[in-house]
């Protein structure tokens, strides 16, 4: 059995321990086993493994944590008024941003006009727009066997003092389990969908202000997206993510007449967006597909799973998988090279 595999029995045991106690020892067990795996960069396999220097370390390395600052992406008004910064006022941002984040000089162009345009047809639609959030998010290339090497320094600033991806998802790169795309952030100018990920409450937590995306999903059940027993019929959960791919995607797009490249996060930037904005994606007991694919096509990667590294976790299931603890984000993507 490969140490992917063998991780996922172990991923499955802890996924159901969690759920079925949901009391407020479990929760700080939780919290626990992020900060110890932030603190000593290594997989917990079980959270019985917790002892008490981890603690001791974890709970020092968390005080450490809060006294960063990190600047938020740009704000975009409410769903009454579409308030978009000006080009110049993004780009202003982004040429601070890119340095402190990436810690590389921003090289793109200013943001193109059919960012602009599409947030005029989402307000339009009924989209929440007060919902996005608007970055640049610059290329790079990373290097899988350097990130491993405890020697080398965190490629980037917001993983010196955040959760960089685990040793997991970088192996599965190396081992050729993942396409070396995996490694790769796309530059452009984004539009996210930044919401909280809820925490589980037996398949019926939902993300909050949700009502455009759950009219859609509403709408295809049983129509394109397969009902699911185990979450209501408008709810991001018991989706696949050959049905986030296949079906609502090409809906989404077509509702509302789009023009930027939507889809949902990879995980270098589920994780990087984490560790700007929203650590909190880490911090609740549910995962979120991600679109990085293995190389059979029959897999896609999930994370954000809090019990087994938040930010760190990947984790790989059937692209027809659905469940009552794995949710979605979308995102569109305006490249400006």
């Amino acid at each position: 059995m490969s140490e992917a595999h063998t991780e996922r029995n172990l991923f499955d045991i802890i996924r159901e321990h969690s759920k079925n106690k949901g009391d407020k020892g479990n929760q700080a067990l939780i919290s626990l086993a992020e900060e110890a795996l932030r603190s000593k960069g290594v997989w917990i396999p079980s959270i019985a493994e917790l002892t008490p220097e981890v603690t001791k370390t974890a709970t020092a390395i968390s005080r450490r944590s809060t006294k960063s600052t990190q600047a938020a992406p740009q704000s975009v008004g409410s769903k009454d008024r579409v308030a978009l910064p000006s080009k110049k006022q993004l780009v202003i941002a982004a040429k601070a941003d890119t340095p402190r984040y990436y810690g590389i000089e921003f090289s793109g162009q200013e943001p193109a006009d059919d960012l602009y345009e599409d947030f005029e047809k989402f307000a339009k639609a009924g989209c929440e727009v007060e919902e996005l959030e608007v970055l640049y998010q610059p290329y790079i290339q990373f290097d899988p066997e350097a990130e491993l090497d405890p020697k080398h320094e965190a490629t980037l600033p917001i993983w010196r003092n955040g959760v960089k991806p685990g040793i997991n998802f970088w192996n599965m790169i190396i081992n050729g389990d993942l396409s070396s795309e995996s490694a790769i952030l796309q530059e452009g100018w984004f539009w996210r969908d930044k919401r909280a990920k809820p925490a589980y409450k037996n398949g019926h937590q939902k993300y909050a202000n949700d009502k455009f995306l759950e009219g859609m999903i509403l709408k295809l059940r049983g129509n394109g997206i397969e009902k699911y027993e185990y979450a209501a019929d408008d709810s991001r959960l018991g989706i696949s993510s050959l049905g986030i791919e296949d079906v609502l995607i090409p809906v989404f797009v077509r509702e509302t007449g789009v023009k930027g490249i939507v889809e949902y996060l990879s995980e270098l930037e589920f994780n990087t967006g984490g560790n700007r904005s929203h650590p909190e994606w880490g911090r609740t007991n549910t995962s979120e597909w991600l679109r990085d694919k293995l190389v059979s096509g029959r897999y896609r990667l999930d994370g954000g799973y809090s019990v087994l590294g938040g930010l760190a976790l990947v984790d790989d299931w059937g692209a027809s998988y659905r469940s009552d603890s794995i949710g979605f984000r979308l995102q569109g993507r305006y490249p400006s090279q």
